[in-house]
Order: C-alpha cells, then structure tokens, then sequence
C-alpha cells in the first residue's frame, strides 16, 4: 500500500460519485480511473448508481489479491469485463448489446 511517510496520517476529504452526479455538480463520467491503494472497493461502491445507469469505462488499479476479487466480483455483477492491456493491470467496461 502506499502511503505519504512511515510515520503519522493525513486526512483526505471523499464524496460519492454517485452524489456529484445527482447533484450535477459534475457530468457523468465516461471514463473513470481507479488507483487508490487499497480503497478501490469503496471507491466503486459510492458510485453504483453511475455505473448502473451510464456504464462508463472504469480504469482500474487494485493494490493486492483481495482488492482485486472484491472490485472483480463487483464490477462482473454489473455486466462489466476485464480487457488486458499491455503496461496496464485491467480495463473492464460494460458490455453494449
């Protein structure tokens, strides 16, 4: 995991995704880019509603094995797939029938 020193912690503001967009503070996203050492879950999950409904392209980084079924297993419940990428880990999208 990363981490910005050995010693102490830094508190990070988050919002929902999915709350941006409701507010439309922001427009849906059609491409989103997850590297977040080890919160990638989390990170999907406050963003369910947009990814159900718009079906954006997620690029994504998982930080260990867990972190990857757990994002995985997600995002294949969603009808997303993952497509490999030379020099990139995955890309899964949603599937356009």
């Amino acid at each position: 995991m990363g981490h910005l020193s050995a010693r102490g912690s830094y508190k990070v503001k988050t919002v929902c995704v999915d709350n941006l967009v409701d507010q439309r503070q922001i427009p849906p996203p059609q491409l989103v880019k997850i590297d977040i050492e080890g919160a990638e879950g989390k990170a999907l999950r406050g963003m369910l509603r947009t990814l159900k409904q718009y079906m954006p392209v997620i690029l994504l980084e998982t930080h260990g094995e867990q972190a990857f079924t757990e994002c995985d297993q997600l995002l294949q419940g969603l009808g997303y797939y993952q497509v490999q990428l030379e020099g990139i880990k995955r890309l899964m999208y949603k599937r356009k029938e």
